[in-house]
């Protein structure tokens, strides 16, 4: 799950504006600007939303529902925040996309330790996974559009 979701979001970090402008038209290039800036986000998401049917087999649902309610106040306030700090559109949603991620990435720990996997081995993996293949992807396209001419 975790190469195939890694595989899917780095094409989309890497090539999400030209595929945009190229499938859709140039007027949807800063649409391909948010997919790419949103995928970061997505990446944890698409690991940790199949994990979390765990919750009701384990009868955690109290745990579950706060842990929404979280999702709900760090997405309102990452909005507001950076609604507030910056008028550009793309940044804002860079701002949502790692606050976003961010508790994704604690809820994809939390169920795999309630899977019985270890909380500090699986992070550090899933942390060194996720920045080595963001990092790649970012050397990529900051190759793709500075080595041009």
């Amino acid at each position: 799950m975790l190469l195939l979701t890694a595989g899917c979001m780095s094409l989309i970090y890497l090539f999400g504006e030209p595929l945009f402008s190229l499938m859709l038209g140039p007027a949807w290039r800063q649409a391909g600007e948010l997919a790419s800036v949103l995928s970061i986000y997505y990446f944890f998401r698409l690991l940790s939303v199949p994990l979390s049917v765990l919750f009701g087999v384990l009868r955690k649902e109290r745990e579950f529902f706060l842990y929404h309610m979280l999702i709900f106040v760090v997405r309102v306030v990452s909005l507001l925040l950076a609604a507030l700090t910056t008028r550009d559109l793309v940044t804002l949603m860079m701002i949502f996309s790692l606050a976003n991620a961010a508790v994704y990435a604690v809820f994809t720990v939390r169920v795999l330790n309630l899977a019985g996997i270890p909380a500090r081995p699986a992070m550090f993996q899933l942390l060194a996974w996720t920045l080595g293949v963001f990092a790649l992807c970012a050397a990529v396209k900051w190759l793709m559009l500075y080595s041009c001419c």
